[in-house]
């Protein structure tokens, strides 16, 4: 199987995006941007993906809002590095603070600003998700 995608019932592969945050309208207007193009599973906290993550195929990206409740950005990035099974899913970050200190010592692939320019997000997810 390809990294980041699944087979659908059609029998054709498909992308996945996992979206690690709390606001329900990103989620919404990034699934329909994205269309039959991918597969959008969304999570309110870090810690409920790296579960996610850990039962699940792979997503072609991981799009994570830096501030999130129970386990934060910076928390699940970290993990995420240091969990070779994981690691080299590419991550765009979404972050009110693109000028932060920890935000550039973060290391994601990308940085999307808030509030979010959805079509910037999907052009930054169809690049990256090339990429694997």
């Amino acid at each position: 199987m390809l990294f980041g995608a699944d087979v659908t019932a059609n029998g054709f592969l498909q992308q996945s995006i996992l979206l690690v945050g709390d606001d329900s309208g990103i989620a919404e207007s990034l699934a329909v941007s994205v269309g039959d193009d991918y597969v959008v599973v969304r999570s309110s906290d870090g810690f409920t993906a790296l579960e996610h993550l850990k039962t699940n195929p792979p997503p072609s990206v991981i799009v994570l809002d830096f501030a999130l409740p129970v386990l934060e950005g910076l928390g699940f990035r970290r993990t995420q590095k240091n969990d070779p099974e994981i690691a080299a899913i590419p991550v765009v970050l979404l972050t009110a603070h693109a000028h932060d200190e920890r935000v550039r010592k973060f290391g994601a692939d990308a940085y999307v600003t808030k509030p979010v320019d959805l079509a910037q997000l999907v052009e930054t997810i169809v690049g990256l998700s090339r990429v694997t």
